[in-house]
């Protein structure tokens, strides 16, 4: 009969311990021959499902595996990696059994779920998650706005605004105000003058000049 001794008060004990769990194996290590592979792409319309315009997406993807509540291993998308032209990062020699992938990305908003749970087995085609992310939309200025819309955020750049603008609009009301001036006062005058020329100039006869010497009457040569 055997007798359980507690390792209790035991510090060789404890370090026998540790040292068979550092040499053990990771329960992480995988010596099957499952697959998993998660696909990603730019959901440009936002539905969750790739359409054929839709481009993969080759980097900025980080994936990690998860089983029973344990990350077991991780992976990232990089042009570098082996199938980044297919969008793909993949998980190999994987036991059967049930696995999560959580899925992230800095630069996409998720269309997608970013954390699913599949089924693995030995046989078959590997399960492949398809993860849609969507770039951050562009601001776009409502057209009721007017020039305000574009109006930068900085005190500075908006003090320079305001003040361009109320110089355009001072511009604008003496320019509105010289024309009426024009109109009411010298319009009428210019006209009255050119009426007074076209008088001026306008003859009653063909009659000839008289010449001062006409006036001193008939020349003493006759005589």
């Amino acid at each position: 009969m055997f007798e359980r001794t507690p390792l209790t008060g035991r510090p060789g004990a404890w370090l026998l311990l540790a040292l068979l769990l550092i040499a053990a194996p990771p329960a992480a290590a995988q010596q099957g021959s499952g697959q998993l592979w998660v696909r990603a792409f730019i959901d440009r319309d936002g539905d969750g499902v790739r359409a054929p315009n839709e481009p993969l997406l080759t980097e900025g993807v980080a994936v990690e595996l998860i089983r029973e509540g344990v990350v077991i291993d991780s992976a990232r998308l990089t042009p570098d990696s082996p199938y980044a032209s297919q969008g793909l990062v993949g998980f190999q020699r994987l036991e059967p059994g049930e696995y999560t992938v959580r899925i992230t990305t800095g630069a996409l908003t998720p269309t997608t779920p970013d954390s699913v749970t599949v089924q693995v087995s030995g046989s078959g085609l590997p399960p492949v998650v398809e993860f849609g992310g969507q770039p951050p939309a562009e601001p776009v200025a409502d057209e009721q706005d007017g020039i305000l819309a574009f109006a930068p955020q900085d005190p500075e750049v908006m003090r320079l605004v305001v003040s361009a603008l109320g110089a355009l609009i001072v511009a604008g009301l003496v320019a509105g105000f010289g024309f009426l001036i024009y109109l009411l006062v010298l319009a009428p005058r210019y006209r009255a003058a050119q009426a007074q020329a076209k008088r001026a100039a306008t003859t009653t006869g063909s009659m000839r000049a008289v010449m001062p010497r006409d006036a001193a009457g008939p020349s003493n040569s006759s005589r």
